[in-house]
């Protein structure tokens, strides 16, 4: 094993130490009374192919890097619909094959948002995602809406959820590579990670190379191109997310620039809040670091 791999497994194996030692108590409260919110589908079975005449009363939720997404009624279940038109046929297999594989592991439902099937979409080569409906929707949302009452261990809940999240990608061998507080859902108090390996499939169907994301949350390796996608860059994402939901705001206020690219290619990084607790900020700064 390298010293790269070696490196990177002891960085994972803090993260896991770290965050255990805090109690998860999600909510079970269910704010839909005529639709449930709780459905899974059957994980012995393949994803099915979805009519596009059983998904009804579209209701615009988000546009997002790869498409629009909706809350939609599907067989008498809230569920999100996400429409993606740059995907090709080969690659949208793939995908899918790949989210089957994942849907037979052990406790899928608990670690990631859930995907239950596809749908042609309304236009030619558009195709329709469904997944699971989130009654808080994204992370960033849920943070912004939620700063003055979450408490130390409420964030550090939400932190726990996500590596869970990325831990089971990882031993599934599939890197997120968009990890970002918008790729986070937020359902019944628990953060799931999406969109997970959507972006590989996007850029793979461009035949591109380009690196792809909210800039301040990519590992500043990639910007360089000096790091091929590997689990360390969902790491360093992880590490941007553990400050922002701490402060509740989004890091560099949202900047994306020219100059914030060369600050972080040059080292630049958040500075730890007032009452940040010291092992907290060690922790991400640590997923900080660069392999050597």
């Amino acid at each position: 094993m390298s010293h790269n791999s070696l490196s990177e497994n002891n960085r994972q194996k803090k993260i896991k130490i770290e965050l255990q030692n805090d109690t998860i108590q999600p909510s079970a409260q269910n704010n839909e009374k005529y639709l449930s919110l709780n459905f899974v589908p059957n994980n012995e079975q393949p994803v099915c192919d979805i009519n596009r005449s059983e998904l009804l009363r579209f209701s615009f939720l988000l546009k997002g890097a790869f498409g629009e997404v909706y809350k939609v009624e599907w067989k008498g279940q809230l569920v999100a619909a996400k429409v993606v038109s740059r995907m090709k046929r080969q690659e949208l297999k793939d995908f899918k094959r790949e989210l089957e594989a994942l849907r037979k592991s052990k406790n899928c439902e608990e670690h990631i948002i859930q995907f239950f099937g596809l749908s042609e979409g309304f236009k030619t080569g558009e195709y329709i995602l469904i997944m699971q409906y989130a009654d808080s929707g994204t992370l960033k949302d849920y943070l912004t809406e939620n700063k003055s009452i979450l408490k130390l261990d409420d964030k550090i809940s939400l932190c726990k959820d996500i590596i869970k999240g990325l831990k089971f990608l990882h031993e599934n061998n599939i890197i997120h590579r968009d990890l970002h507080s918008k790729n986070v859902l937020i359902h019944q108090k628990r953060a799931l990670p999406a969109d997970f390996g959507l972006s590989k499939s996007l850029l793979e169907s461009k035949g591109s190379s380009e690196v792809r994301g909210i800039t301040v949350y990519l590992d500043p390796r990639l910007l360089d191109g000096k790091c091929p996608p590997e689990e360390s860059i969902d790491i360093y994402s992880f590490g941007v997310l553990m400050w922002e939901i701490y402060s509740c705001r989004p890091p560099f206020g949202g900047r994306n620039g020219h100059d914030l690219i060369f600050g972080l290619r040059e080292g630049l990084r958040e500075n730890r809040q007032v009452g940040m607790p010291l092992d907290y900020v060690n922790l991400y700064e640590e997923c900080w670091i660069p392999d050597p």
